[in-house]
């Protein structure tokens, strides 16, 4: 749990928004998804330093949309043709990951003995954390409607509100991803390259079936009336 203090003499309002920011956000943080997954492939060939460099690229993301709906990109973005196309674009970024994990596994590059190579430098996985980030579309619809919410709300205490804001929801990312990334690393010197590479191949297919469930949901208008659900 992160503890910010915005004075010495804290008001139980600016303690109750603490609480409820922390709350908010690691459980938004412990929610599987595609950053969870490609979290968990970078820490079994990086070890547990992936999980903070994930978070890193993440973290640019976040700040990005949360300077974005600052300056009132969120009614923008919650136009049905734009969030469409956001949905539609997301899932397929996110089946290309998949589909190049499963082609490293058929061209036998994934093995205990390669992890930790440059193919997953540190430069890739800040990449990969910002990358797969912005291709959810309910990364975006969460942005969109509660974390516009917050912004709002993380505003009424002035600018120190909105930096205390980002920083407690990324320091509850940081402290999920690095305790995830510390147990895949540990439990990896119990893995042989055969469970090794069959991981690798669960969460290849996990993207790819996101991917293709966030297309789908565009395509049949399931995204638009759960966004329109929200916002009656």
């Amino acid at each position: 749990m992160v503890v910010i203090c915005f004075s010495k003499r804290k008001t139980t309002k600016e303690s109750n928004f603490i609480i409820v920011l922390n709350v908010i956000g690691l459980s938004g943080a412990v929610m599987p998804g595609p950053l969870l997954t490609v979290n968990i492939t970078a820490s079994l060939r990086r070890g547990a330093v992936a999980g903070p460099i994930v978070v890193f690229g993440h973290a640019i993301a976040e700040i990005g949309i949360l300077l974005a709906i600052y300056f009132g990109l969120s009614s923008l973005v919650s136009r049905p043709q734009v969030f469409w196309w956001i949905a539609v674009l997301g899932g397929a970024v996110l089946i290309l990951l998949g589909a190049i994990m499963i082609a490293d596994l058929l061209r036998r590059k994934v093995r205990l003995e390669l992890a930790g190579s440059a193919n997953y430098s540190d430069k890739r996985l800040v990449l990969l954390g910002g990358l797969v980030s912005v291709s959810s579309p309910y990364w975006i619809l969460w942005w969109v409607t509660v974390g516009t919410l917050l912004i709002s709300q993380s505003l009424a205490f002035g600018v120190i509100g909105l930096v205390v804001f980002y920083f407690g929801h990324i320091l509850s990312d940081l402290a999920w991803y690095s305790v995830v990334s510390i147990l895949v690393a540990r439990g990896k010197k119990y893995v042989n390259n055969a469970l090794y590479q069959s991981l690798i191949a669960i969460c290849a297919l996990f993207l790819v079936a996101l991917g293709i469930y966030f297309i789908q949901s565009a395509v049949s208008g399931a995204f638009l009336e759960y966004f329109q659900n929200i916002n009656q």
